[in-house]
């Protein structure tokens, strides 16, 4: 079925003796349905992969008021995000399973970052090799990439903004920066 614009559809259908009948009605939104969303924990939050709106989820249920990228969990248990982009088209992620320890400290044998906060020069040293870092803003738009194999690096944050900022560390590893 092509539609050209939004519109109501049902769909007829006969069973074995010929009797048709129509089934409810669904109304079809024109649009692209949104990649279905990563989640990663950062910080001791939950960070969605970007989207115009968010709403998440506990073990199935809506939490309410749960509505932007970063989302704190307040108990152990399966998170799910559902993310919408602004036509209303919408997905849903998989379970991502809260446990005991925090993102922070599983990485703290991994890799380090200071000073942090930081007001200029941003150290990050990992344990083995640091082969891509990526530097984003909260609401995740790229400020930072850099592609390299060296256990240490250095980055100069005098010239970004205040505020809250994700590193990534060989696209997995996440801790949380603050830029005084």
């Amino acid at each position: 079925i092509q539609l050209f614009n939004e519109q109501y559809v049902y769909a007829y259908a006969a069973d074995q003796l010929g009797c048709w009948d129509r089934t409810d009605s669904i109304f079809v939104r024109e649009g692209t349905t949104p990649l279905i969303p990563t989640i990663v924990e950062f910080g001791g939050g939950l960070l969605s992969s970007s989207a115009d709106f968010y709403q998440w989820y506990y073990e199935g249920g809506l939490i309410q008021g749960e509505t932007g990228q970063l989302s704190y969990p307040q108990n152990n248990g399966y998170y799910t995000v559902q993310v919408m982009d602004s036509a209303g088209c919408y997905n849903i992620s998989d379970p991502f399973l809260v446990g005991n320890a925090s993102l922070d400290d599983l990485n703290q044998d991994i890799f380090s970052v200071f000073p942090n906060p930081t007001t200029d020069i941003l150290q990050i040293e990992h344990a083995t090799m640091i082969n891509k870092l990526e530097l984003l803003t909260i609401d995740g738009k790229e400020v930072f990439k850099a592609e390299l194999k060296s256990p240490s690096y250095s980055i100069d944050m005098s010239n970004y903004g205040k505020g809250i900022y994700l590193l990534f560390v060989n696209g997995t590893e996440a801790v949380r920066v603050i830029k005084q």
